[in-house]
């Protein structure tokens, strides 16, 4: 039985057509791009969280009077934390994350080291199953 036309492109049912190649190429850059905005964020927000944790450390082990270094480094954060959240959302989006992943994306813009850990495991995952490399 001959195969039929795709009425769509005019190809043969499994023929790539260019328009089709051009979808999935700009999908991709999208997603890379996208990847790329996430891992900057997660490195601004991860270091944001470092220094908030260190003046934290300061105030109450050391007795240090950091609070105009806290009142600038808190909110900084905070609002860092809120762009994060909306580039990995962005990125949670194209590259079709389970709950489990955001969940963990999420957590790992308030606690302290997590953010640099969570940031890898993703690269290795995006790498593994978008080949975002």
């Amino acid at each position: 039985m001959p195969e039929e036309m795709n009425p769509a492109t005019g190809d043969a049912p499994g023929v790539v057509s260019e328009v089709d190649a051009a979808a999935e190429t700009e999908r991709r850059r999208k997603l890379r791009a996208s990847f790329t905005r996430y891992r900057i964020m997660a490195f601004v927000v991860g270091s944001m969280l470092l220094l908030v944790f260190f003046f934290l450390i300061l105030r109450r082990v050391a007795g240090l009077n950091v609070q105009t270094a806290e009142k600038i480094v808190d909110p900084l954060h905070g609002y860092l934390y809120l762009a994060y959240l909306v580039v990995a959302a962005d990125l949670a989006v194209r590259a079709k994350w389970r709950l489990g992943r955001i969940i963990t994306v999420v957590a790992a813009g308030f606690v302290p080291f997590l953010a640099f850990y969570v940031e890898h495991r993703i690269n290795v995952q995006m790498n593994d199953e978008h080949a975002i490399d």
